[in-house]
């Protein structure tokens, strides 16, 4: 990917879905994202923005950390809604395991006991397994 080309695709992002832009020294943009933009209504937004736009890796990689962070409030609140939502992102996962190796390694932090790991990472780590086995 191009230097650069990940804070352009934050911007057409936003651009495109109506999120705010971060600011100068903003380093977590997927994160800080405020509370009305972390509704189910957005979520399934990001989802099918997913795949029904021409998003490149420069898009696609900043929006799937939106919708797991969403998917990990989600799961924290409500297991129910949290599932809803898992099922979701591990539906396009799979479908793009590759490019999202990197994001989906972190969520299942493997170094930690799942007491101590994210909501999703019982889900993330099962995923992991299915797709590309152990951790090496």
């Amino acid at each position: 990917m191009e230097p650069g080309s990940l804070g352009r695709g934050i911007e057409r992002l936003c651009h495109d879905l109506g999120l705010p832009l971060p600011g100068p020294f903003d380093q977590d943009w997927a994160w800080q994202l405020p509370d009305e933009f972390r509704t189910w209504d957005f979520f399934m937004r990001y989802a099918k923005a997913y795949f029904a736009s021409d998003y490149g890796d420069a898009e696609r990689l900043p929006l799937m950390d939106v919708m797991l962070d969403v998917a990990n409030d989600f799961a924290t609140a409500d297991e129910a809604l949290g599932r809803r939502a898992w099922n979701v992102v591990a539906d396009i996962l799979r479908a793009t395991r590759e490019l999202h190796r990197r994001q989906l390694d972190d969520w299942c932090a493997f170094d930690d006991p799942l007491e101590d790991c994210f909501a999703i990472s019982p889900h993330t780590r099962a995923l992991y397994a299915e797709l590309f086995g152990s951790r090496a």
